[in-house]
């Protein structure tokens, strides 16, 4: 495994991230936590992992680790746990023991109102929403930051 030093450098930031790679991402952060359980994700290591993971998912090097790091920090994590947030709350709310897809477009619909425009990574939500990680973990820590 190469170092992180020799993996960091300037993000591709003029290519856009396909929902293939978001996707992708999102499964090696799952993989990566299941091989760390309940241990600290900011250990050292845990993002060397998930570069790892992703690289060996996508075929090769397509993104830099800092890329990687900054999609999941920066876009992947904030914007899937604002919409399970707002999930939750449609769920909570629910009345007349709605379909899960009826819950799910009342939440898409209440997304774009509350944060002005469209969720638009139902894939990855997909991906996180049921992993032991992204709802004991992720999720809890970003109500508590945002609430």
């Amino acid at each position: 495994m190469a170092s992180s030093s020799n993996r960091r450098g300037k993000a591709n930031t003029t290519r856009p991230w396909t929902t293939a790679e978001e996707i992708t991402l999102c499964t090696a952060w799952c993989n990566t936590m299941e091989t760390y359980g309940s241990r600290d994700i900011t250990k050292k290591g845990f993002w060397e992992d998930v570069f790892d993971n992703f690289e060996k998912d996508m075929g090769g090097t397509i993104r830099e680790y800092d890329a990687i790091v900054s999609k999941w920090k920066n876009s992947i994590r904030p914007k899937v746990a604002a919409f399970s947030v707002v999930y939750d709350g449609v769920q909570r709310m629910d009345e007349n023991g709605s379909s899960d897809l009826v819950l799910f477009q009342n939440a898409l619909a209440e997304f774009q109102t509350v944060y002005g425009h469209p969720f638009t990574m139902v894939a990855c939500w997909r991906i996180l929403k049921n992993h032991p990680a992204w709802t004991e973990i992720e999720v809890p820590t970003y109500q508590q930051r945002n609430n």
